[in-house]
């Protein structure tokens, strides 16, 4: 009986390890993918902020300084 119970165990962890077969390559896929995302946001805001700055420079000029806190 304890050897039929183990070997249920034993089937039942190769079953979850041939089931992770492939994520390491699906984790690389996801990770570039991220970092693909990241680079885009990252330079969305950077424009964002670039912009912002040249509004508030040529608000200046025509309101003079704004304070935002």
């Amino acid at each position: 009986v304890n050897i039929e119970s183990s070997n249920d165990s034993m089937i039942n962890m190769r079953d979850s390890i041939n089931s992770n077969k492939g994520i390491e390559r699906k984790l690389n896929q996801a990770i570039r993918e991220m970092d693909e995302s990241l680079n885009s946001y990252l330079d969305i805001t950077e424009q964002m902020i670039a912009s912002i700055n040249r509004i508030l420079k040529k608000g200046k000029s025509v309101v003079g300084s704004i304070n935002f806190e």
